[in-house]
C-alpha cells in the first residue's frame, strides 16, 4: 500500500526531531505498511492539548484497518505496536478491533480521539468520520467518570499543581 504524504498531514515547527513532515509521516506509514493502512493520526500528549514548548517531543495516536486476510489468518497483525524509545515521532498504534475494545471499555484516550477538533487531526479516513458520527452512542455516566477521574487523577489535574 503505498502512503503518500497527506497535505493535511502537519506538524508543528516546533518537534525537536528536526524531521520533515514528510519524514515523519513515512516513520508512522512504515510500521502500517505491512498490516494494513491508517485509519486516523493525531496529536497525543502536549501537542493535544496546545501545551507543547519547544523542545516537547511529538506524541501520536494511530488507529489503523487491519488487512482482512491477515487478521483472519493465524499470524494476525499485532494489535498495539510502540516505538522504540530513540525513535520520533514517539507512537501508539492501535489495530481498529483493539481500538474498539477499548473505546467500550470507556478508555479516556480514545474516547476522545471521536471528539478531537479538526485542526489536531493530522489524517483521517472516512471510516473514522463514520466514527465520529456515532460518538454520543459511546458516552454514558460510566465513561464520564472515568474521564473526570483521568483528568483529575495522578497524572491529570493533581500533577499540574
Amino acid at each position: 500500500m503505498g502512503y503518500e504524504n497527506p497535505i493535511f498531514f502537519k506538524l508543528s515547527n516546533t518537534d525537536s526531531s528536526n524531521l520533515s513532515s514528510a519524514a515523519l509521516w513515512e516513520r508512522l506509514a512504515t510500521h502500517v505498511r505491512d498490516y494494513g493502512r491508517i485509519m486516523l493520526a493525531c496529536p497525543f500528549g502536549s501537542h493535544r492539548y496546545n501545551l507543547h514548548k519547544e523542545d516537547s517531543d511529538l506524541d501520536m495516536f494511530v488507529v489503523y484497518i487491519g488487512d482482512t486476510e491477515k487478521c483472519l489468518s493465524f499470524h494476525p497483525p499485532p494489535l498495539t505496536i510502540k516505538n522504540r524509545t530513540s525513535e520520533q515521532p514517539d507512537f501508539t498504534l492501535y489495530e481498529l478491533y483493539r481500538y474498539c475494545e477499548l473505546l467500550v471499555a470507556g478508555d479516556p484516550r480514545v474516547v476522545e480521539s471521536l471528539f478531537l477538533h479538526s485542526d489536531t487531526v493530522h489524517y483521517a479516513t472516512n471510516e473514522y468520520h463514520q466514527f465520529v458520527a456515532l460518538r454520543r452512542d459511546v458516552l454514558s455516566r460510566e465513561v464520564v467518570k472515568k474521564y473526570l477521574g483521568d483528568a483529575t487523577g495522578n497524572h491529570g489535574l493533581k500533577k499540574l499543581l
